[in-house]
């Protein structure tokens, strides 16, 4: 079982639970966050948000990407 404990200030401290996911596919988000991180450090600084958080049919300007440095 997994659970999450929220304190909020309307509603006092609420938790939240129930099963998990399991040893599987956890571990294979994991390894798929690192390799996302991987290539982001490692890509092109112009081209590493287009290819990790668009679609591929847009194809947003470096600008739209200064939030990461």
């Amino acid at each position: 079982m997994n659970a999450v404990l929220v304190k909020g200030d309307a509603v006092g401290v609420t938790m939240y639970y129930g099963a998990g996911a399991g040893a599987e596919p956890t571990a294979s988000s994991v390894v798929a966050d690192l390799v996302d991180i991987t290539r982001l450090h490692t890509a092109d600084p112009t081209t590493a948000c287009r290819t990790s958080l668009s679609s591929p049919t847009s194809s947003p300007t470096p600008a739209s990407c200064r939030w990461r440095k």
